[in-house]
Parts: C-alpha cells; sequence; structure tokens
C-alpha cells in the first residue's frame, strides 16, 4: 500500500537529474495544480504519455487523481 501521507508539504518538485533549471520559479506557478509537460489523454490509452523530468504538483489533487484511477 502507497503511504498518500508521505510527503507533509502541498507542492512536490520532481527534478529528474537530465534536467536543467534556468530561472527561479515564480510564485504565480504555485495558483496551479500541475506544471510540467503535456500529459496527454487519460480519455485515450493509445495516445496517454506522461514526461515528469520537470514538474510541479500539487499534491492533494494528485492523490485525488490517483484515487479516481480504476486499477
Amino acid at each position: 500500500m502507497i503511504d498518500l501521507n508521505l510527503f507533509e508539504e502541498e507542492f512536490v518538485f520532481i527534478f529528474q537529474p537530465d534536467c536543467i533549471l534556468l530561472k527561479d520559479i515564480d510564485d504565480e506557478l504555485f495558483n496551479y495544480d500541475y506544471i510540467g509537460a503535456k500529459c496527454g489523454n487519460v480519455t485515450n490509452q493509445s495516445t496517454f504519455t506522461i514526461n515528469g523530468g520537470l514538474s510541479l504538483r500539487r499534491r492533494t489533487t494528485m492523490i485525488e487523481i490517483w484515487k479516481s484511477l480504476s486499477p
């Protein structure tokens, strides 16, 4: 079972080693649930892609999405 409370912070910044960050993160970006590469269309599994190398995600929204997905 995944511990959904592993992170207490409201935002999780995912930064993989193959990324380059060239400027500061603007405070305005914290108004969004997800900042990162396009994730595709979850209703069409044949074209669904995720590029999570660099993203800023609101933890509570990501948990809601995860809970809504069927196994």
